[in-house]
């Protein structure tokens, strides 16, 4: 890895993990980033996609806290490379089980997809679950996603739920209009390509419903086509 490109990261991460504007704004959140380590940043930069969520859910919150144990000086546990904070819940679980039926391979999965959300901090339970982030919150963290998709420079997009989806298209109302067909997203003059998933949580209604099956199942088609064409082994 260019030192570069290591120091971009580094830069990112530390921005994240002292941010504190949305405790500034009355928001509660906990923080779930940990501290920089340079050891484990081994990956390269650039990806060939981005999976992005809603934001961390109590999964990450509670391997966050192992990790702030981690960085104290202990035993650095079963991980390896950087620590796995995202995804690692029973939605991660189904997100890789999807990705499988559309042709990925799990070291695939590892290593060719960056992995972030929307917010970044652990927003607190709600009575159905993790509490919703906020339009304020989300226009709060959304340099810090800016950012990492630039770094990223990814070949495919996958935001996952309605949060993640309507960053980037706004003025979708339901589910249905965009899952199940390759969409495009311009930033700064280049177009990346979208393919939208529903939130792959228990909570979420949407991916059990029988007349949603074949819009995920489109979407699924959709990336092994992208992944064929150009996704690395």
């Amino acid at each position: 890895m260019e030192k570069k490109t290591l120091k971009d990261r580094e830069s990112l991460h530390t921005a994240i993990f002292n941010c504190t504007l949305c405790k500034d704004h009355g928001y509660f959140v906990i923080r779930v980033q940990p501290k920089w380590d340079p050891t484990k940043a081994k990956s390269p930069n650039e990806k060939w996609g981005i999976i992005i969520g809603q934001s961390p859910g109590r999964t990450e919150l509670q391997r966050s806290r192992k990790s702030e144990k981690i960085f104290a000086g202990e035993k650095f546990e079963e991980h390896s490379g950087s620590l796995p904070i995202a995804f690692r819940g029973d939605a991660g679980c189904r997100l890789f089980e999807w990705l499988k039926e559309a042709g990925f391979t799990y070291n695939q999965i590892c290593d060719n997809f960056a992995k972030t959300a929307v917010t970044l901090c652990y927003p607190g339970k709600a009575n159905n679950g993790d509490r919703k982030p906020t339009k304020q919150e989300i226009q709060l963290c959304k340099p810090f996603l800016e950012q990492r998709i630039n770094l990223v420079n990814p070949s495919v997009i996958i935001p996952m739920g309605k949060v993640a989806i309507n960053w980037f298209f706004p003025r979708v109302k339901k589910l249905n209009e965009v899952i199940g067909e390759k969409k495009q997203w311009n930033k700064d003059g280049k177009n990346y390509a979208v393919v939208c998933l529903p939130h792959s949580s228990n909570v979420s209604a949407w991916w059990k419903l029988k007349k949603n099956q074949k819009c995920l199942q489109d979407a699924k088609s959709i990336l092994s086509e992208i992944r064929e064409k150009s996704c690395p082994e």
